[in-house]
């Protein structure tokens, strides 16, 4: 006799449903697992510098008061309001800092969590856009990817800004696909979250402005011809509306926080800064104190090109398959305008990119998800390609040929994984790599500072100027500060020490510091060897 199950139908059918869904999508998570490994391992070695103790002394203060949205005291900021970027992914920071107090790692996991949360959003936007192979393949490209690695274990915004511009990816392409009000409110409230999290972030709102025009330009051309109603005209307006208010909220709010700061007036600096207008024409040094770029150094220079970040397979298979979805689009713009979101995310991205004057080889990263899609799009055409021609030749055969057009898609997506997962697992699980010996020393420099003088000013490199800051809360300047300043302060015997490290080696900083040091007497006072660096303290005087 079969047994009877005295439990609700609806419990039986919710049951079924949650396991059948996780179950489809099982595959997800060993890659998850691996990405999340590949961010943590040997995390405890990594020492924040430059950018990252920035940031992290800002979400110190915020930890201490949700209101000091503060710089860290260097002048000529001083205790200006914190404008650099949006500070949303700092009061993120800031909550993990209440949980586990002002340390490196809580300054360290939000990126981390971010960095390995953006693998499921590109895997759901691929799964969206192309099915469960697309998803898993991209998903697999991002979650060993070396640049989006190396970028989800710094404390920067980076991480957590890419994870919201795919996020808006993702809902603007669920929105194109299913035109309900829940999707418009998650295109709106994740647009919003990438532009508080970084000033770039606002280029995935223009993606979804483009989108939504073309959506209800389609849908006032098919009222027109009398195969639409006003009523989903007017439905397509209010889902616009929806996704609009957010953002608009979200900039409100932004706003209403710099003007109780008294800050509206800084943050018009620092967009000129962004764009990289910085005055250096009166320094004594020019031609090393103004740092700009052309938009070529990013395709040729060795170490931070599109080719050198992303890895040439990868590049070129995700413009490849960028492409194909771009064709799949234009083949019927009407039925597919979801295949249109990467192609012009990665265009609007790039159109900025190209255009601005200051540049720094982390902008590159929010091209990663787009491109990991593309390679999973690449491997899904050949798959396509290769079942097309086993059917044109013999239908019978279709069946049994199958699985191998799969697998030979599966190899040109696993070849270029497995190279990035390799590289990743040498570089960061290994050990094999200076990002555990960046910034040490440091920590001495400014203990040794502190002992001698603790109301001295410093001037530091790259990384020397806000590592210092971090560990002990002293002044210091940082390396974009107007460097008739900087030697002003030093001849007004204001500026006592120049701490200088050779970890990133960059000949236009070098320079300068070597300059600085001999115009103004430098005296070696200390110095700190850890790793393959070196750090060195210097006492200036007028």
């Amino acid at each position: 006799m079969e047994s009877v199950s005295h439990r609700p139908a609806s419990k039986l059918a919710w049951r079924d449903l949650r396991w059948g869904a996780l179950l489809k999508h099982a595959w997800l998570l060993p890659i998850l697992a691996l990405a999340l490994w590949l961010r943590l391992a040997g995390i405890g070695d990594h020492h924040l510098y430059g950018d990252e103790a920035e940031y992290a002394i800002v979400a110190r203060y915020l930890s201490r008061d949700f209101l000091f949205l503060s710089y860290p005291a260097i002048d000529p900021f001083s205790t200006a309001p914190f404008v650099s970027q949006p500070p949303l992914l700092l009061y993120v920071t800031a909550l993990f800092m209440r949980v586990m107090g002002p340390t490196d790692m809580a300054a360290l996991l939000p990126p981390i969590l971010f960095g390995t949360a953006t693998v499921a959003v590109t895997y759901a936007l691929g799964n969206r856009l192309g099915g469960r192979f697309v998803g898993l393949a991209a998903a697999a490209v991002i979650a060993v990817l070396p640049f989006h690695v190396q970028m989800s274990r710094r404390a920067m915004l980076d991480s957590g800004f890419v994870f919201f511009v795919a996020l808006t990816a993702y809902f603007l392409v669920r929105w194109l696909q299913t035109r309900t009000r829940g999707s418009a409110l998650g295109v709106g409230i994740a647009g919003a979250c990438a532009a508080l999290a970084k000033l770039p972030g606002v280029l995935i709102l223009f993606v979804a402005a483009i989108a939504f025009v073309a959506a209800v330009g389609l849908v006032v051309a098919r009222r027109a011809r009398g195969k639409a109603t006003p009523a989903e005209v007017r439905e397509t307006l209010v889902q616009g509306g929806l996704g609009v208010a957010p953002v608009v909220v979200g900039a409100l709010l932004y706003l209403a926080l710099l003007w109780k700061l008294q800050a509206i007036t800084n943050l018009w600096v620092k967009l000129i800064w962004q764009a990289g207008r910085v005055n250096t024409a009166s320094a004594a040094f020019v031609d090393v104190a103004q740092q700009t770029r052309d938009w070529s150094w990013y395709l040729t220079d060795p170490k931070f090109s599109f080719g050198a970040e992303f890895g040439r397979p990868i590049l070129v298979l995700g413009l490849l398959g960028l492409a194909i979805g771009l064709a799949r689009f234009l083949r019927r713009p009407a039925a597919r305008l979801e295949h249109l979101v990467a192609p012009l995310a990665a265009v609007v991205m790039a159109a900025f990119f190209f255009y601005s004057d200051r540049k720094e080889g982390f902008y590159l990263l929010p091209f990663a998800p787009f491109l990991a899609l593309g390679v999973g799009f690449a491997g899904a055409a050949l798959r396509d390609l290769l079942a097309w021609a086993n059917i044109r030749l013999t239908r019978d055969g279709a069946p049994r040929f199958a699985p191998i057009a799969i697998g030979v898609a599966a190899i040109l997506v696993a070849v270029p994984a497995y190279g990035a997962a390799n590289d990743s697992y040498h570089i960061f699980a290994l050990g094999e790599s200076q990002e555990k010996y960046l910034g040490e020393g440091t920590q001495e420099a400014a203990d040794y500072i502190h002992q001698h003088d603790p109301d001295a000013i410093q001037y530091g490199t790259l990384l020397g100027r806000f590592t210092l800051y971090w560990y002990n809360e002293q002044p210091a300047y940082h390396w974009y500060v107007d460097h008739t300043f900087v030697e002003s302060q030093i001849e007004a015997g204001h500026l006592k020490y120049v701490v200088k490290d050779n970890y990133i080696g960059l000949p236009f900083d070098d320079q300068y510091l070597n300059d600085l040091i001999n115009q103004h007497h430098g005296k070696l006072v200390a110095e700190y060897h850890h790793g393959w660096g070196k750090v060195q303290v210097f006492e200036v005087s007028p």
